[in-house]
């Protein structure tokens, strides 16, 4: 009777004891908002994962970024690093305090700014998740359904991006900086000069009276700045030249929101089409 009882006690405890679906926890930090944020359409509500935004979602792009020390110690531990690549001057000083961790490179050389452009982004995407899935085979079919969502979305994106930038061709234009520049061959954009080389490189005075010169001399009437970056520059061109100013997001940063990229692209074709649409 007392093994009976035993075996029914043991059998009960068996039963109520929860599986665990993952064997382990995997931990993913991303260096950079736009990587984090296809990571976040990836691994979202795939069970064990943790995912982390390296630097602040305000940061913008990482040109000379330097980690806090806060910032390289949240590093420890992680299962995998993703990175651009080309961008983080801070990866060797991660590589040398972390040797052991894996980081994966998944910028592309010949674009710096490859999420800008939504055909370049789902490239991005793609290689994001090749990389996650290589590091965490166990839980690849759930990355897989993700990706095949997200990728569809992107490319109904695509699509309607496609759509809405018809007939916005020839009108000159002077952009913030080159991260927009694959709009200029994808939709024709006629975008004769950029106000900063990259951002938070200002022109010397010399290159900036060229720059007005050659927006006078092509009839700009619209200058467009990035909600990242201050616009002093690109609104002391606009006010010399007497051209409007308009706002468009390159989503190097932004907030917590998954669905934030098609969000902000809608919104830049919007923004387009009112500066170069027909009046």
């Amino acid at each position: 009777m007392r093994r009976f009882a035993f075996a029914a006690l043991l059998l009960f405890l068996v039963s109520c004891t929860p599986e665990r679906e993952q064997t382990e926890d995997f931990t993913v930090v991303a260096t950079f908002y736009p990587i984090w944020l296809a990571a976040e359409n990836i691994t979202h509500g795939v069970d064990g994962v943790s995912l982390k935004l390296l630097t602040s979602p305000h940061t913008g792009c990482l040109h000379d970024y330097q980690l806090t020390p806060g910032e390289l110690e949240s590093i420890k531990g992680a299962d995998l690093v993703l990175a651009l690549g080309e961008m983080e001057n801070f990866l060797d000083r991660v590589k040398q305090s972390y040797p052991n961790i894996s980081i994966n490179e998944i910028g592309d050389p010949d674009n710096e700014h490859c999420w800008v452009y939504v055909r370049d982004y789902i490239k991005f995407v793609n290689r994001i998740g090749s990389a996650i899935i290589s590091a965490d085979m166990e839980r690849s079919g759930e990355y897989e359904r993700n990706i095949q969502n997200y990728l569809e979305e992107l490319s109904l994106l695509a699509i309607e991006l496609e759509s809405d930038m018809q007939g916005l061709d020839g009108v000159p234009i002077i952009m913030f900086h080159e991260g927009f520049e694959p709009w200029e061959d994808a939709y024709g954009l006629n975008i004769v000069a950029t106000v900063e080389s990259e951002p938070g490189v200002e022109p010397a005075p010399r290159e900036f009276a060229d720059l007005l010169d050659l927006a006078l001399e092509k009839g700009v009437k619209a200058v467009f700045t990035e909600p990242q970056y201050s616009g002093a520059s690109a609104y002391t061109v606009a006010r010399e030249i007497g051209a409007r100013i308009y706002e468009i997001d390159s989503v190097s940063s932004g907030p917590e929101d998954k669905d934030f990229y098609r969000k902000a692209m809608r919104r830049n074709a919007e923004t387009f089409r009112a500066a170069l649409g027909d009046e």
